[in-house]
């Protein structure tokens, strides 16, 4: 990969742009695209309004994953008290094969031992 992996937090403007993301990758069927949902689900896999609900929901957090300043993946993490549920993950099919999605992984989890480990020590 010629640029490096960049990692934010999802805006309310990066709606559209991931809902096209997350349809892409569990809706259509790509050469390299291994998350294909398309012969058992039909429809969308996710809408703006259940987006905005998920974004503004407190203990929920989406990261984008910027690729020569174009979103080509995500992951939400979900905090309850004493576990963090891992979601909304999705790799763009041009990009998957190629690792991203490890290391979209193991920015989640260094991501969430920050976070969980001033609360939880040992």
């Amino acid at each position: 990969m010629k640029h490096s992996l960049k990692f934010r937090t999802a805006q309310i403007l990066d709606i559209q742009k991931l809902i096209n993301l997350i349809n892409s990758a569990y809706r259509q069927q790509q050469e390299n695209s291994w998350t294909s949902e398309i012969e058992i689900v039909t429809g969308a896999r996710i809408n703006a309004e259940q987006l905005a609900q998920m974004l503004a929901d407190d203990h929920f957090k989406l990261f984008v994953v910027e690729y020569a300043e174009e979103i080509v993946g995500c992951i939400g993490l979900t905090f309850n008290p004493i576990q963090v549920e891992i979601g909304t993950f999705c790799i763009a099919p041009k990009m998957q094969n190629h690792g991203v999605g490890k290391k979209v992984l193991d920015f989640a989890e260094h991501y969430v031992r920050d976070q969980m480990l001033p609360i939880h020590p040992n």
